[in-house]
């Protein structure tokens, strides 16, 4: 494909998710009113377990007594090292000490879970709630922007507010937020169209890994579970749906995307600190990895260095030699191809070089996928309406009689994209979410593949 091709695309997308942002989500506003307090009523409960039933918060309480302040650095900082007699920092660029989430994640479980739970809980307001606040019309939506010239790998971004921004490591924040989100009119249902395994179906497209091929053509495979299996020490039938989430985001991809064991570790380890992170037979996996002779962060990583030797060497080695083809090619030529036509040059990184080639393509696949649709619900004069483009999905405002029409129209226009882009080795599926008539954001039932 050519750089004309490229540019058409973006034309017409930016028409079309400018439709989007006038469309605009719904806020339930009586929710959101009672939200701050509500998390204030959390952040309280959070403080209190953390000062009288962990050790490390006594020895905080008894240090500063009324001064206590949960939310210092440096009151923390002081009682590690004064009172805990940790030494385990890691250093900013400037030569401080950091007390981040991977040195919480070294510290004992029990302390490590509620203290994580309290700073994202103080968070979440800030990130999320006030954003919302700000921006919500007097009519009760959010018109989100989705710009296109943002990201350097081609793929989109959003902002005022950012709805593509909502927590998915715990999953009491990540209800919260989604409850904000309600269809226009009580009548109608919110409806979540996933692109199912996006990156890894396009990518196996363009660097071709029989691996990654199979995993995408036989629904009996599953490489997020297998690779949970992998992170966790766990068999297939024990990998709950919030384990896989876990580790497609944080491990699979991660790795995909350029990370390493010493990054995906401390972010995987944050779901064992969770004690609403359980197995499909409903054991914590905190436990489960003690079991194993897990027992802290340390452990983990070391478990973490090997499972990802495993991931490149064995499960993808045919990815694996591809990276490295273009690479090289790229430091032979000055500048990378992409499959949909867009071109990156010297100025980016290598992590960008060897990204763009599928996060691209996977992105301009959905977004063509969203212009496709929404040209025929306009045309079909369709009552349903796309209101988010949210990372491999898009988001329906959805009369519930028109549901089936627009799986029809995914199919439609899915079969149009590929007699266009002959580069398409497989079919691209779609998983369908469904909300309750009138319901939340936050309570969406699978309803299989499209």
């Amino acid at each position: 494909m050519r750089i004309t091709d490229a540019l058409k695309l973006f034309n017409e997308g930016v028409n079309a998710l400018a439709r989007v942002t006038s469309n605009g989500f719904r806020l339930d506003m009586d929710y959101l009113a009672g939200l701050e307090p509500r998390i204030k009523t959390r952040i309280d409960e959070l403080s209190c377990k953390i000062t009288e039933e962990t050790e490390i918060g006594r020895m905080w309480k008894a240090r500063y007594g009324s001064s206590i302040n949960l939310s210092s650095g440096n009151q923390f900082k002081d009682v590690l090292k004064k009172d805990v007699g940790f030494t385990q920092f890691k250093l900013t660029e400037k030569g401080g000490e950091s007390a981040d989430s991977e040195v919480i994640g070294k510290l004992p479980r029990q302390f490590a879970s509620q203290y994580l739970q309290y700073k994202q809980m103080e968070q979440l307001y800030g990130l999320y709630v006030e954003p919302l606040l700000i921006e919500v019309s007097n009519k009760g939506f959010v018109h989100a922007n989705f710009p296109l010239h943002r990201v350097k790998t081609y793929r989109g971004s959003c902002h005022s507010p950012n709805i593509q921004q909502v927590p998915s490591r715990n999953r009491e924040m990540m209800r919260l937020i989604r409850s904000c989100y309600i269809p226009r009119e009580p009548g109608r249902v919110l409806v979540d169209m996933d692109l199912k395994g996006a990156e890894c179906s396009i990518g196996a497209c363009i660097h071709g890994d029989p691996a990654m091929l199979a995993y995408m053509t036989d629904d009996s495979l599953d490489m997020h579970r297998d690779g949970a299996c992998l992170v966790y020490m766990l068999d297939k039938e024990r990998i709950s749906k919030p384990i896989r989430n876990a580790c497609k985001g944080d491990f699979t991809f991660a790795e995909f995307y350029g990370a390493n064991f010493h990054t995906v570790a401390p972010r995987l380890w944050e779901y064992v600190l969770d004690d609403e992170f359980k197995t499909a037979d409903g054991e914590k996996v905190s436990s489960h990895l003690s079991s194993k002779g897990i027992e802290d962060l340390d452990g983990f990583i070391h478990h973490i260095q090997k499972v990802e030797s495993d991931f490149w060497g064995k499960m993808f080695p045919g990815y694996s030699q591809w990276k490295e083809d273009v690479w090289q090619q790229y430091l032979i030529d000055g500048f990378a191809k992409v499959a949909t036509g867009f071109v990156l040059t010297l100025e980016s990184r290598k992590e960008q070089i060897l990204n763009a080639p599928i996060q691209g393509p996977s992105f301009h696949f959905l977004l063509k996928m969203l212009i496709g649709m929404q040209e025929r619900m306009i045309k079909r004069n369709m009552k349903s309406l796309i209101v988010a483009q949210i990372h491999d999905a898009i988001t329906f405002d959805a009369v519930p009689e028109e549901i089936e029409n627009i799986k029809s129209l995914y199919k439609e226009v899915h079969d149009d994209i590929h007699k266009q882009w002959k580069w398409l080795r497989i079919p691209i599926r779609a998983e369908m979410e469904i909300g309750e008539i009138g319901g939340s954001w936050a309570e969406m039932t699978e309803v299989g593949l499209i």
